[in-house]
């Protein structure tokens, strides 16, 4: 594995939208350096790279990679390029971030998985609400016991008629297995993997429905029977929603968990009855806690840009998984193990 000196050297692959959040979350980081951009288009290469001060642009990766030699390459490309520039890299031992969907079928996601484990180079996935603050308190209680026996999870993500990549006929995720689905869906799966256990199993899919009027759109309403070591797992995912909402529900024997990954809140509710008292106790003490983490949040976040926190968690992670030679959160194999549940799911649609 190639060895990290004091100074981080990182370098983008894929100039597109994403990139401005990776760029802006290194630029935290004061022992990360972006030292080089690659992008098969030249111009948007070089007009990125001027925008954000990078020495170094690139059309042609492997030319990159000769030139600059840098210590992490993350890759931002859109994930049917991901196994071949994921290959490369551990080929040549340097590791490799890269953002999901991981690959784009399970033989490619096999492919890098095989690399991964000839090569001394780490990889892992930008898995980005597993690194938020609210899931990573809600991670710590579960991991501390907290909660108690895991008894089941669900979770809704819902996105408006006009999200930006379903409503753009033209956006390369419709080119994938299940289209903008098969984007998405590993956002939840892998939300479940955390709390259920990494090895998922798809029960059923007990809804795939249209009900809105975009004709490029076989399917807009989803929802998913899984099951995991720990329990069982539901998901609801929809895009004629009124407002993006991401909730997850954790059900456990000692404490339930209600998470909003959007708005960052998280709450607790620990054993009750039903009696007048309790109930109004209960309301009291939601209605405080919301108030004081909706507060800390506005306080926390104003002025940052939307996923920058959890993106450099993310790189902070990661660089400390090189430098330790310790395993990083999100694994290939738990990558692969997301990529093999996303790829059953979009066989049924």
């Amino acid at each position: 594995m190639q060895g990290l000196s004091d100074i981080v050297r990182v370098a983008v692959v894929g100039a597109g939208v994403i990139a401005r959040s990776h760029i802006l979350a290194v630029n935290h980081l004061p022992d990360c350096k972006i030292v080089a951009l690659c992008d098969k288009d030249e111009r948007r290469a070089a007009t990125v790279a001027r925008e954000w001060g990078i020495d170094r642009h690139y059309s042609e990766f492997s030319e990159m990679l000769d030139a600059v030699k840098p210590s992490v390459v993350a890759i931002l490309t859109p994930p049917q390029s991901h196994a071949e520039l994921a290959v490369e890299s551990l080929r040549r031992d340097v590791n490799v971030l890269v953002e999901k969907p991981f690959t784009s079928s399970l033989i490619d996601a096999e492919k890098v998985l095989l690399a991964s484990r000839d090569s001394r180079a780490k990889l892992t996935v930008v898995y980005h609400w597993l690194f938020s603050r609210v899931v990573r308190r809600a991670l710590h209680l579960k991991e501390r016991g907290v909660l108690g026996e895991i008894l089941g999870v669900d979770l809704a993500m819902l996105h408006r008629k006009d999200d930006p990549m379903a409503s753009d006929p033209s956006h390369w995720c419709h080119k994938l297995p299940g289209g903008r689905f098969g984007e998405m869906l590993p956002h939840p799966i892998y939300l479940l993997q955390s709390f259920l256990g990494e090895d998922l199993h798809l029960e059923g899919v007990p809804l795939a429905d249209k009900r809105g009027t975009s004709a490029w759109l076989p399917h807009d309403e989803l929802r998913l029977s899984l099951r995991g070591p720990k329990g069982h797992g539901y998901v609801y995912v929809s895009f004629n929603a009124p407002r993006p909402t991401i909730l997850v529900n954790v059900y456990g024997s000692e404490k339930i968990l209600r998470i909003d990954i959007l708005n960052q809140t998280l709450l607790d509710f620990g054993p009750s009855k039903l009696s007048k008292k309790d109930l109004v106790l209960d309301s009291l003490g939601m209605s405080s806690r919301l108030a004081r983490s909706t507060l800390a949040n506005v306080l926390r976040f104003a002025g940052r840009e939307k996923g920058a926190y959890s993106i450099e968690n993310i790189y902070r992670d990661f660089v400390g998984c090189v430098r330790h030679n310790t395993q990083p959160r999100v694994t290939p194999q738990m990558a692969y193990n997301t990529v093999r549940i996303v790829e059953q799911i979009c066989n049924y649609l």
